[in-house]
């Protein structure tokens, strides 16, 4: 993204703040960047007849950055399904569970799990 120059002036020496942040579209799907930055231009005379100008960008913490940066998540939908199989002759020696219990691990970390008694699955996320 860029904005048009700004062009300062003599008349400009000091600083000026501006606050950038994005506009939140409308796509239920997408999760929008909410950060807020603040850009403070410091305008000075440099005595040769020109202008210095530096920026120092911040995020609404307070936190120095060097860029403006906005990252969207999309908000996906999955479905993962299977079929626990018995290769147990029909549960000939009874015994069988009447349930187990599938677990779905994200990254190491468990996030979601179901009991299963018909031994058809299925986890929506």
């Amino acid at each position: 993204m860029n904005f048009t120059t700004i062009n300062y002036t003599l008349a400009d020496v000091g600083t000026h703040t501006y606050t950038v942040s994005e506009v939140k579209g409308d796509d239920g799907t997408v999760t929008y960047d909410g950060t807020i930055y603040t850009v403070e231009a410091t305008v000075t005379d440099a005595g040769n007849g020109t202008l210095n100008v530096s920026k120092v960008i911040k995020k609404k913490n307070g936190e120095k950055v060097d860029s403006i940066d906005f990252t969207n998540t999309y908000v996906g939908e999955i479905e993962i399904a299977g079929t626990k199989t018995w290769n147990d002759n029909n549960d000939q020696e009874g015994i069988r569970p009447t349930s187990i219990t599938v677990n779905l691990f994200a990254n190491g970390e468990k996030v979601k799990d179901q009991k299963v008694t018909r031994w058809k699955w299925k986890l929506e996320l």
